[in-house]
This record gives structure tokens, sequence and C-alpha cells, in this order.
């Protein structure tokens, strides 16, 4: 087993979408200008990432999902050692008739490259989601949700993970985003905590 404390360890002695109501079908582009990694006593010194997402309508009340992310880690505490972090999320949902409630399952891939003088090493593994959220329009174009859920990410560990955000629907169907995104997986007694804020644009069709 792999959690991040090992890979990094390993690394060294080598040399991480119910939508706003817009609409029902949603494109999400953003950027990452702060992306923390944390593994028990050591962090890395800055961080930032991309990503995109997409939610799609197949039946009333049941959407799928996906969504890609890219983080780069700079200087890992104490060393001169980059990091880059993949995840691949791919997922189906569904809606409570007559309330902002929904659940989500997700298939999870998580890819984590260690880069240092030019020699790199990486470890890939995949899991599942379970998600619970709600999300729902507290003005005309004010948009509010959140979502808890249960991650297991087979090497890297399994753990709780959650999410909250506002949009603000510039019209009927384009709008602005901020999301909060914080993981905690855990392996064997070797922790790794993960804080992305998330800032982009949805197109809702």
């Amino acid at each position: 087993m792999h959690s991040f404390k090992r890979i990094i360890v390993a690394g060294l002695l080598s040399a991480p979408l119910a939508a706003y109501a817009l609409g029902p079908n949603s494109v999400d582009l953003y950027y990452v200008p702060v992306a923390d990694l944390d593994i028990e006593d050591a962090s890395f010194d800055d961080g930032d990432g991309y990503g995109i997402r997409a939610q799609f309508d197949v039946a009333p009340n049941v959407f799928l999902s996906g969504e890609y992310q890219q983080n780069e880690y700079d200087n890992l505490e104490g060393s001169i050692i980059d990091g880059s972090l993949d995840w691949l999320r791919l997922g189906a949902g569904l809606r409570f008739d007559n309330t902002p409630f929904y659940g989500r399952v997700e298939y999870v891939d998580a890819q984590f490259e260690l880069k240092a003088n030019g020699v790199s090493d990486d470890t890939d593994d995949s899991g599942f989601g379970v998600h619970v959220g709600a999300a729902a329009p507290v003005s005309d174009v004010l948009h509010l949700r959140g979502e808890v859920g249960y991650l297991d990410v087979g090497d890297f560990g399994d753990g709780f993970e959650l999410q909250f955000g506002a949009l603000f629907a510039l019209g009927e169907s384009v709008g602005l985003f901020a999301d909060y995104r914080y993981t905690q997986l855990e392996d064997g007694g070797d922790e790794a905590d993960l804080g992305d804020f998330l800032t982009g644009v949805r197109f809702s069709f």
C-alpha cells in the first residue's frame, strides 16, 4: 500500500457535480489559484492547477458527471522535490424530487508524481466516491451548494471530502463560480490533507 507519505519517501530515496440552477446541462472551466497538500508534518510551499467538469441530464432527476483536474506543487518542505496530482472522476447521480438534495456515486482515478533533479516517480490508483449534497438559488442571480462525501482511492487511502461554493449568474447560460474542496485521505496511519480553491466560468444549456 502506498499512501502519499510513503510515495514521497520512496521518491526521496530514488531522488482529488451537482449543478447550480442555470440549466440542467453544464460545462465548467476553472483555475485553482490555491492548492494545498499536507502530508503528516510536511507540506508543499505552493500549488496551483486547472480543471474541467461537466454534467448532463440523461433522464428526469438523473444525471451523469465528469471532472478532470491537475495540480502542480512546488518544493516539498525541506527538499527540492516538486509534485503533481491528476484527478479523474466519472459519476452518476440522482436528484430528489421537490427538494434541493442530491446524491452521486463516482469512479475516481488519481495519479501522483514526484519530480526532482530530472528524476520522476509516480503512483496511479483508482477507487470510488459517494457524495450527498444540496444546491439551491438564494436569489435571482446567486446560487449556493454544499456537499459531503467519502472517497476510497486504493493505495492513496480513504477518507472524507467536503465541498461548498457559490455561483453568480451573468445570464441564462453563463455564470461565475468559486468553490472550496477539502479532502482527507488516510492509509495505514499516514494522512494527507488536500485543500483546493476553485474559481471559473460555467456554461449552461
